[in-house]
């Protein structure tokens, strides 16, 4: 279970560095193409900026696929001359390289260090391995690291998942914590009065055939829309609202309703906060959340036909929720927030202008142009496997000195070992002198 464990995690530091690097550059050319103003229409930004934050996902894992290799790689096996156990349980405290000691042949008073090694009995499959097979056996490194298993090396790139998925439950208590502040901060929720009603009923019999559920907030300072079609209106609209301010505002959050924008955005939002990692991400969110408030007043417009109604409306609300207490939560499209508010009632009033046409293939010709290089791009190698050196202890059969054999899983060289005389086995290390990394 635990080298299954060490096995995923290095495959998933692999699969987030490739995340990392794909999304940087998904979010990077986007961010690219929107400010030189090549993409000017908000649908056509909307839809990049969905690709650019969930693009990443899908090519990072079909990359990582893709360049996964075919077969393992059999672990390393070298046999040492033999050694009692208590002399190589006295070494443990020295504190000089195995490998010196090893090529010294074990002489009287050479210093050395066990400390790396874990000495254990062999199960009877190890056993036939190590004594039985032929030592000039093709397959016999495969065969002994299979009967002989060495225990993977916890390594720091395992540590970097750990830390990463620590952060992530961080994030998500968080984004947990804001849904119960934007529950605090609606408060009761009552049936809309006589002017909600009609002026929801004016403009769902204007075109709107989405049906949604209109409630009034005594606490809420601006018009939001939570659980995917509730829209909530603070009562003061009712109260302090023209007509066609009021119509304004119901056709720009029936809009959100339409686009379903509100379960977007608990998606965009669950990434940014499983991605933590990924600063990038928090432009990409802010900037679908601009093109949909864009999106969305483009549709108001067209629905009511009275663009100053909208930017009135847009100007109230902005007085009174300059310090709104409704959180920027994955739950609530807040009206009156994202792009800059002197800016978008410009554009309102400019309405029709000729970047509101857009073709749905212009979206997706723009998407595909963004993450085709990206499936191209090589995904990063998983972290490496070391295996911990093992040393085996032989008993003899005939009670003489046991043999201890070293399977070190992260030699670079294979030794086959010599065959077993008498309790003893000739050493690899003299002549192969590989790099043991303990």
């Amino acid at each position: 279970m635990t080298e299954l464990l060490l096995a995923a995690t290095g495959a998933l530091y692999g699969w987030l560095l490739t995340y990392l690097l794909q999304s940087t550059v998904l979010l990077l050319a986007v961010w690219g193409l929107v400010h030189v103003r090549w993409l000017r229409h908000p649908v056509t930004q909307d839809v990049l900026w969905k690709v650019a934050l969930l693009g990443g996902l899908i090519t990072a894992t079909v990359t990582t696929v893709r360049d996964a290799p075919g077969r393992r790689e059999a672990p390393r096996a070298v046999a040492v001359r033999t050694v009692s156990a208590a002399d190589a349980a006295s070494r443990r405290a020295q504190p000089t390289d195995l490998a010196t000691w090893l090529r010294s042949s074990l002489a009287p008073g050479a210093a050395g260090s066990m400390a790396a090694l874990k000495v254990a009995k062999p199960s009877e499959s190890c056993r036939f391995a190590l004594t039985s097979l032929p030592h000039d056996h093709t397959d016999w490194a495969t065969i002994v690291g299979e009967a002989c298993p060495t225990p993977r090396a916890f390594l720091w790139q395992h540590g970097a998942v750990v830390l990463w998925l620590s952060g992530t439950l961080l994030t998500l208590g968080l984004l947990i914590r804001r849904r119960r502040l934007l529950d605090d901060a609606l408060g009761e929720l009552r049936p809309p009065g006589s002017r909600g009603r009609r002026a929801l009923r004016r403009v769902v019999s204007s075109g709107c055939r989405i049906s949604a559920r209109l409630v009034t907030s005594t606490t809420a300072d601006a018009p939001c829309v939570v659980q995917g079609t509730t829209i909530v209106l603070p009562e003061r609209c009712e109260e302090q609202l023209a007509d066609e301010e009021l119509d304004a505002v119901l056709a720009h959050e029936l809009a959100h309703v339409q686009r379903r924008d509100v379960p977007w955005l608990a998606l965009l939002r669950a990434v940014e906060a499983i991605f933590w990692i990924q600063p990038l991400n928090r432009i990409g969110v802010a900037g679908a959340l601009e093109a949909t408030e864009l999106a969305c007043d483009d549709r108001a417009v067209a629905r009511t036909g009275r663009p100053l109604g909208l930017a009135r409306s847009l100007a109230r609300v902005a007085e009174w929720s300059v310090r709104s207490r409704i959180p920027r939560s994955e739950a609530a499209l807040v009206y009156g927030r994202g792009h800059g508010l002197s800016a978008r009632i410009r554009r309102i009033l400019d309405f029709p202008r000729p970047d509101r046409r857009s073709s749905p293939w212009a979206a997706v010709a723009a998407a595909v142009f963004v993450v085709a290089p990206a499936f191209l791009m090589p995904s990063v190698p998983a972290a490496p496997v070391v295996h911990k050196a093992v040393l085996y202890q032989l008993d003899a059969d005939d009670g003489s000195e046991p043999t201890l054999m070293l399977l070190d899983g992260a030699a670079e060289m294979e030794a086959r070992p010599a065959a077993l005389e008498n309790g003893r086995s000739e050493s690899a290390i003299g002549e192969h002198e590989p790099d043991l990394k303990l």
